[in-house]
């Protein structure tokens, strides 16, 4: 029988037992390649290999590993999808919930946040980054004040939790609650003092809370560690036009510019600068290059430039006698 199904090409039926063992060996082989291909960053082959592999046999590391594939190429909707079947498969394992909060706080899908948080208190109720997650689908869905509990716990059971001190500043913040956003800031530079971001933030709220020459010592500290931190410079410069040192602002704007030529905002609060000291084709001048770097932003532009081209124009007009 061998020699006759050799000789016309048969094949032999395999059992049911054997097509099992052979898709075992199939999943394997799978699984290896994928995992060895995502190790060497050839991402989109390791996707390709995970769901081979899952279409032959259900596996929750597998679906894990297919899931950190799409994190990596940014697809975090198809990671989120993984998440939950995980959850299907094991339904008592935290970890999947804590992936699931991270992946849609990625997507900003405050209302699937707050649902996988919810699933990861059902299991433990006294972990700071599951309250940490939780007061940041509370900002997102609007509600402040239940934002303000889950982060103070966040804190409470971890006091070195930076980003919940960060977060909470942000919603007291939002609040108008300035005091309190800095006492939290105030938190972070004890931690770590020359974070930028901590000491930009704790410029803006000196600002806020009415001392914008105290603030003008945070933004240059920053500026004295980083030089090209834009948003510290741009903060600088508008304190210091604020507290109407022009000739500072005028010259803290011209060194940003001569560092990079395509600094928009820059040229932008350059102008303003020059519109104070009344030069008015100057501020012109910087405002024109700054729509050019940056057209997206002529909306946002502040009106005083407005009735500056319409002066300039203006005056062009009355200037020029072949113009009726």
């Amino acid at each position: 029988m061998g020699f006759f199904s050799s000789l016309f090409g048969g094949k032999k039926q395999l059992t049911p037992e054997e097509i099992e063992k052979q898709n075992e060996k199939k999943f394997d082989i799978l699984k290896f390649d994928g995992v060895k291909a995502q190790r060497m960053g050839q991402i989109p082959y390791s996707i390709k290999c995970f769901t081979e592999a899952l279409a032959l046999k259900e596996d929750f590391s597998t679906r894990l590993y297919l899931a950190n594939s799409y994190t990596a190429m940014k697809e975090f909707t198809l990671a989120y999808e993984q998440f939950e079947k995980m959850a299907q498969i094991d339904p008592e394992n935290i970890e999947t919930y804590i992936m699931m909060a991270k992946t849609a706080d990625q997507l900003q899908n405050w209302q699937a946040l707050n649902d996988a948080c919810q699933k990861a208190f059902l299991l433990d109720d006294k972990r700071a980054d599951i309250y940490y997650y939780f007061g940041k689908a509370c900002y997102g869905l609007e509600d402040e004040i239940s934002a303000i509990a889950m982060l103070t716990k966040a804190v409470t059971l971890d006091e070195n939790n930076k980003e919940a001190y960060l977060l909470r500043s942000e919603v007291l913040e939002n609040m108008r609650q300035y005091k309190e956003a800095e006492e939290d800031i105030d938190k972070l530079l004890k931690l770590d003092g020359e974070d930028e971001t901590y000491l930009l933030k704790k410029g803006a709220l000196r600002v806020a809370n009415g001392s914008p020459e105290e603030a003008v010592g945070f933004f240059r500290k920053i500026i004295d560690i980083n030089p090209f931190n834009e948003p510290a410079i741009l903060e600088l410069g508008k304190t210091l036009t604020g507290l109407k040192k022009y000739d500072e602002a005028l010259e803290l704007f011209n060194e940003a510019i001569e560092n990079k030529p395509d600094f928009a905002e820059a040229y932008k609060e350059r102008g303003n600068v020059k519109l104070q000291l009344e030069d008015k084709a100057g501020a012109m001048e910087d405002l024109k290059k700054s729509l050019e770097l940056a057209p997206q932003e002529g909306a946002q532009i502040n009106g005083n430039f407005t009735n500056i081209e319409d002066e300039m124009n203006a005056r062009y007009k009355a200037n020029n006698p072949f113009l009726g």
